[in-house]
């Protein structure tokens, strides 16, 4: 009986082990292989739109319904789904609760189609998911919460990652630029260069101000927002990003009413070292020429004195100078009188006279740290105290130890990782994320061609965006621009001081709004040079919704019922091709009848020129009256001399 229960074991034992050795290589190979994200980059399935640049569209996966919808529909997948992650990598609702999921899961609906984007809601989540994702080589994916020391205990962990901070639950007063430059200093000190607002305050201002200052911005539609109007405006707000819970109505509507390539958020042109083509490089003779002549951001090189002076050049040594002494070992005394060649009395600048010239103008200095002295940044950040100049600032560095000694002193400032370098095609992308997550960068690269339109879009949809550097041919530099980069840098700044910034309605006669009224709709248009004109002809406008409060024809809106009608304006610009502006929309009240709207009108100012009259009669008066005067005493002096 022991004999056979020996011999039946063996079989046994036998058969385990044949059934081990068949099915381990696989086993081995899948635990290696990991999950298909598993250091891979996503191919957006996004369907484009003719927005330039384009828009992500991301959803919000808090429940089971809500992730199969996405896996159940072939013919739309988002850019981006946010979903929430507790400590055991498990999906859970926004409270944390509810699991319903699992991270695996979510990588295979997702098949390389869309980045996930994954909420942390404490540290615990923060610790596990950012080994789990680092363990794994997860390159191509965001973290995002609420709490910004979550997203840098996180980026610190696996830097390639992209942080995002969520600003939607908080009360931020949008008319205080004090209050936008803290969310930008509190992202940026925390390793994330996205922000994602809510409707509510995404207007075109407050997301202009952040693009404009070097941050990706998401906008968060509200639960209740899923109308033609409220998807409208999310996009002409001009954020890189819409966040809503039903992204393909959003995708539709987009592409029911902007139906040509359009510009919804303004480039910047960079006058490269001022605007060399007019002025001397690197002077303040020259930056100041780049702003008159439309310049949104002035670029300069600096370096700093042996006595501690930061002053303006391309190189140590000053070669287009008078004498060709070096910078770094000279003090400042030494070389500040020295003349620009050929331009007497132009002489080499101070960054400090730069912060006097444009503090408060509406310019922001792109400050190239070309020093490898260490020292220079902390004396940048001792003059950006001095001159609370932080609103206005952007540095940019090909030194990859100046951006981490920018991250080590002046953490809030953004910064830029500028390259010569031409990354092989296949690791392109990878070579990228790993540089610009390293150092909490933009990119700045020298302009090449296959930067193009498809490379942006890549990029942004990742929350990075693009400045290339130095394009001085002109067809070229409009189609950088057009294909949808952030910022492009140029010798000739001028080429674009009469292009258009952006178009907005002008005030409406409020108190013809009621039916059986109309109005003229009419718009203006702001250049990069700052000026301001109207706008008279060929301009498209559109109610948007189906409204039948009001009907259009022309720039004519006559008013059916009281309610409400959304209008926006289309308007092409043809300077070296065409370009495609919209307006912000405007939204207009239709009262109830003549007098309500009479009510609701502004108050019209008080006429002064009843006043101006009264001053003017008065003046005349009294230049009469002592005309009279004069000439009574004459005809009494020439009497009494008479006498």
């Amino acid at each position: 009986m022991k004999k056979v229960s020996f011999k039946l074991l063996l079989l046994i034992l036998t058969i385990i082990m044949s059934v081990t050795m068949l099915f381990t290589p696989a086993v081995f190979a899948e635990e290696q292989e990991g999950n298909i994200y598993t250091d891979s980059l996503v191919e957006f399935a996004q369907p484009k739109t003719k927005i330039v640049g384009d828009i992500m569209l991301s959803t919000v996966a808090d429940n089971q319904k809500a992730l199969e919808d996405i896996k159940a529909d072939k013919d739309f997948m988002p850019a981006n789904v946010i979903v929430y992650v507790n400590k055991e990598l498990k999906l859970t609702d926004k409270k944390g609760e509810g699991e319903f999921s699992d991270i695996n899961e979510l990588f295979n609906i997702l098949d390389l189609k869309a980045t996930p984007t994954f909420y942390i809601q404490n540290e615990e989540t923060a610790e596990a998911l950012g080994n789990y994702l680092k363990d794994n080589n997860i390159i191509d994916a965001n973290v995002i919460s609420s709490s910004p020391e979550l997203v840098l205990k996180i980026r610190e962990k696996h830097k390639i990652l992209r942080g995002a901070i969520d600003y939607t639950q908080t009360e931020i007063d949008t008319s205080k630029k004090e209050n936008l430059l803290a969310v930008r200093e509190e992202a940026n000190k925390n390793k994330a260069r996205i922000v994602m607002l809510s409707e509510k305050i995404a207007n075109r201002e407050t997301v202009t101000y952040f693009t404009d200052r070097q941050m990706t911005v998401w906008v968060m539609g509200s639960a209740e927002s899923t109308s033609e109007v409220s998807a409208v405006s999310m996009a002409l707000s001009g954020a890189h990003g819409i966040v809503s819970s039903d992204p393909k109505n959003v995708y539709n509507t987009i592409m029911k009413y902007i139906n040509k390539k359009t510009f919804i958020r303004s480039y910047q042109t960079i006058g490269h070292m001022g605007v060399p083509s007019l002025k001397p490089e690197n002077t303040l003779e020259g930056a100041i020429e780049a702003y008159k002549n439309g310049a949104d951001m002035v670029e300069m090189d600096i370096y700093m004195t042996k006595d501690g002076v930061i002053v303006l050049n391309h190189d140590n040594e000053l070669l287009k100078y008078d004498e060709n002494i070096k910078i770094e070992s000279s003090n400042y005394d030494d070389i500040k009188s020295l003349n620009f060649k050929g331009h007497e009395g132009i002489h080499i600048p101070t960054l400090e006279q730069y912060f006097k010239e444009f503090k408060g103008k509406d310019v922001i200095l792109v400050i190239e740290i070309k020093s490898g002295n260490s020292a220079i940044v902390p004396a940048l950040k001792a003059l950006l105290d001095k001159y609370d100049f932080y609103d206005q600032s952007y540095v940019i560095t090909f030194n990859g130890s100046q951006l981490i000694n920018m991250m080590k002193h002046i953490p809030e400032v953004p910064t830029g990782y500028l390259t010569a370098a031409k990354y092989s095609e296949s690791g392109a992308l990878k070579e990228l994320l790993t540089n610009v997550g390293n150092f909490n960068a933009s990119y700045n690269p020298r302009y090449l061609a296959e930067y193009d339109a498809e490379y942006i879009r890549d990029t942004m949809f990742r929350g990075v965006t693009t400045r290339p550097w130095t394009i001085d041919d002109k067809p070229t530099f409009f189609s950088a621009i057009k294909d949808g980069h952030a910022a492009v840098t140029t010798n000739y700044c001028q080429w674009t001081a009469d292009m258009i910034e952006e178009i907005f309605f002008n005030d409406i006669d409020v108190s013809k709004c009621y039916p059986g009224s109309e109005i003229q709709l009419s718009i203006s248009q702001k250049t990069h040079k700052r000026e301001i004109s109207k706008v008279n002809e060929h301009v498209v406008y559109k109610i948007i919704g189906d409204s039948d409060v009001a009907e259009i024809k022309g720039s004519t809106l006559t008013f059916n019922k009281a309610g409400s009608v959304t209008v926006v304006a289309e308007y092409s610009q043809i300077v070296d091709g065409v370009s495609t502006f919209m307006s912000k929309p405007l939204e207009i009240t239709v009262y109830e009848n003549a007098e309500e709207a009479g009510k609701n009108a502004p108050a019209v100012p008080k006429d002064n020129n009843s006043g101006l009259m009264f001053i003017i009669l008065l003046a005349v008066g009294i230049i009469v009256a002592a005309a009279v005067i004069v000439t009574v005493i004459i005809i009494k002096k020439k009497k009494t001399e008479a006498k």
